[in-house]
């Protein structure tokens, strides 16, 4: 019981925490997730937008062609974080934009059958109290017209992967899906 007692306040919390970020928001926009300066209407200022480095290669391996908008680095890292961790929501529309970008501006892309976005784990889910892929995903349809399907189903939970090698990465989510 204490432990459903402790999942419930951290729930609870977490719910409190959402209205904080959206009043600050609401009170305060245009503020710089990464530095603090002033972004407008953007969550990155203008030299915080510039550090972005896109990409313009694209993985293949076996049968799948992987793009990425940019690189994961600074100020990226600090974005994405925000987003999981901080619940920023509110970024999904910010990656979905960059997203479609690079979707139009691929032929090979800009003709896909749809967007699968990964699940969380129940636990997982339940504690962020949202899945960053689901809000990608359907921002990025409402964007393009490319419909969403939920095909994965996971099958267990699996550590965090932030300092993992690829190789581990691998490991970690070998047989999570199905």
């Amino acid at each position: 019981m204490d432990a459903f007692k402790g999942k419930l306040t951290q729930g609870f919390s977490r719910a409190v925490k959402d209205l904080g970020i959206a009043l600050g928001d609401f009170f305060f926009p245009g503020v710089c997730l990464v530095c603090g300066e002033d972004a407008q209407s953007l969550p990155l200022c203008k030299e915080c937008l510039d550090k972005l480095q896109p990409v313009d290669e694209v993985y293949t391996r076996e049968d799948l062609r992987i793009r990425a908008w940019a690189r994961f680095t600074y100020p990226l890292d600090k974005l994405v974080y925000a987003f999981k961790y901080n619940h920023h929501r509110g970024l999904a529309r910010f990656f979905a934009s960059r997203l479609a970008g690079t979707i139009d501006s691929d032929k090979d892309y800009n003709s896909a059958d749809g967007l699968v976005p990964i699940p969380l784990h129940p636990v997982k889910k339940w504690l962020r109290t949202y899945n960053q892929s689901e809000l990608i995903s359907r921002a990025l349809s409402r964007q393009t017209g490319i419909p969403v399907f939920s095909l994965l189903k996971r099958n267990r939970m699996t550590r965090t992967q932030i300092r993992l090698d690829e190789d581990a990465r691998r490991r970690n989510v070998a047989g999570a899906f199905s």
